[in-house]
Parts: structure tokens; sequence; C-alpha cells
């Protein structure tokens, strides 16, 4: 006992790191954030959506004859926990002089069957991208974190067709960002993870030292606990 109470100078010090270290952080995801959400120039999008309750209409039909409804942003489709596909128009008005690569962030790896189509002048099919976790064929088709890459083309009218089908949740939030923002963002998501898997590791390594010292089994917990909650959180986001 009396080694461990020599010992609570170290753990303050380990405890104020650990905090420190939260909110350098959470500064961090703050910026993140707002690179998530950043204007883009010469661009302005305009959102659109039509409910299939049926899941059996055609691309041709939905293209042609669909009555899709305005929406400010994706927090204003009436999403719900029903096995229905949705589909979202986005219009990009670019009036841009050279092509520009942007990402459409999805954001939501649970979805069965996530169709998209990059459609130019309202007829022309640029681009077909089929993803979803349903097969292993369709959950390797989008990156990490998953986004949907568009290659803008000046005068013409660049469209995005969202056909999302799933049996949870569907809800997408679709941040736009350039493709610059995208890899800082990318790197900067893998960065937290990594280190948050480090810190996870030398909780469990400091606990199992504890124990290998004290032989209080109460240690032991701390260390089943610390590796199986990051397994957990390892396979869900792999899933």
């Amino acid at each position: 006992m009396r080694a461990l109470q020599s010992r609570q100078p170290l753990v303050w010090g380990a405890t104020l790191l650990a905090l420190l270290t939260l909110g350098v952080f959470g500064v961090w995801i703050v910026d993140l954030n707002r690179g998530a959400t950043e204007e883009q120039p010469l661009l302005n999008t305009n959102y659109r959506y039509f409910v299939d309750e049926t899941n059996e209409l055609s691309l041709d039909y939905v293209m042609a004859h669909a009555p899709f409804t305005s929406a400010s942003g994706t927090n204003s489709i009436p999403w719900k926990l029903a096995y229905q596909t949705y589909w979202i128009k986005i219009d990009f008005n670019y009036t841009g002089l050279t092509e520009r690569s942007i990402h459409v962030i999805t954001d939501n790896p649970s979805i069965d069957y996530l169709d998209a189509y990059h459609i130019l002048d309202g007829e022309q099919v640029r681009r077909r991208v089929k993803a979803g976790d349903i097969t292993l064929e369709r959950l390797n088709q989008l990156p990490l974190p998953e986004s949907l890459a568009v290659t803008l083309l000046p005068d013409h009218e660049n469209q995005l067709l969202i056909k999302v089908t799933s049996r949870d949740m569907a809800t997408m939030p679709l941040w736009i960002m350039s493709h610059e923002s995208y890899d800082q963002f990318a790197k900067s998501l893998h960065l937290v993870w990594g280190g948050f898997m480090t810190l996870a590791l030398l909780m469990a390594f400091y606990s199992a030292g504890v124990y290998a010292y004290s032989r209080q089994r109460v240690y032991l917990i701390y260390v089943l606990a610390i590796v199986l909650s990051t397994l957990v959180l390892g396979v869900n986001s792999w899933l």
C-alpha cells in the first residue's frame, strides 16, 4: 500500500497528461468539423429527395418521373427506421472554369445498399458506385472515412443521385469537402484512432504491471475490460 501511495505523483501526472491529450484531441475534432462544413468557392448545392416505399423503382423511372421534394439539407429528409428506399439528389451549381474534385461524406457504414450516380446535364450517367455492407464486394467500394468522390465538370449540370436502402436507420449527413480537406480529414481520423488504441494499450499494460506488483485481482478485471472494449470498438468501426 505504501508503495502505491509513493506512486501517487506519477498517477496524477499521468492523469493530467491524459486530460491534456483529450483537450488537444477535442480542439482537433472541432477543427475537423469546421473543415467538413467549409464553404466551397464557386459552388452552391441544392438537395432534393424522394422516398420509394416499394423498393422497386428503377433509375430510369426515378430520373424521368419521380416527384422529388426540395430540402434545406439532409436533416430535412424524413428518415425512418423502415425498409424503404431513399433517393437523394444533390444539384451542384458549379461556376468554375476547370474540373474540381470533391468528396461527399456519407458517414453511415451500416447501410445495406448505397448506389450513387454522377449525372451530367440531367441525363448522362458519367459514373456509378455500388456500395453498402450487404456483400463484401459492395463493402470494399468506399474508402475510409466513407465518401463518394465526384469530379465536377465545368459548363455542365452536375448532379449526384444517391439511392439508399437499409433495414437500419439510413440517416446520412452528406458533408461536401474538397479533395485536400478530405485527405486531411482521413489522416486525422486515422491518427485519432491510432492514438486511442495506443492509450488503451498503455492503460492495459499499466494495469497489468500494477497487478504483477500488488497481486490484486481487480487490476486483471481492468485489463480485461480495456481489451474487450477496444475489440468491440474496433469490430464496430470496420463492420
